[in-house]
């Protein structure tokens, strides 16, 4: 059977009572329990890609073009405008936080008093 971390014992233990599993996004799974401590554990099980998948990928061996790694969608703004854009709005987050976070102060103050 397969070998999975128990984290109640904080220890790799042997899974007893294994069952596989397919998870929602088509991976499979190993659940089972300690043998020790009889707590649920849970192991995801490799993937084995076809040489007709590596091939297509151009013989690229990262993990992440094979297990569902989504491809990153440019939105079509370049960096030199989007950086800046980005920087300006998590100021104004930053000085709303620091308002709200005023004004909690204020209402703590006067719930002790």
């Amino acid at each position: 059977m397969a070998e999975g971390y128990c984290v109640k014992c904080k220890a790799k233990k042997e899974i007893s009572e294994g069952v596989e599993e397919t998870m929602k996004n088509g991976r499979k799974a190993i659940k089972g329990k300690c043998p020790t401590c009889g707590t649920v554990m849970f192991k995801i099980l490799g993937k084995s890609a076809t040489t007709a998948e590596i091939a297509a990928h151009g013989h690229v061996l990262t993990p992440g073009r094979y297990v569902g790694a989504e491809e990153i969608v440019d939105d079509g703004e370049p960096f030199a405008e989007k950086m800046p854009r980005l920087v300006a709005e998590l100021e104004a987050q930053f000085a709303e936080s620091a308002k709200l976070e005023k004004a909690i102060r204020q209402n703590l103050k006067l719930l002790r008093a």
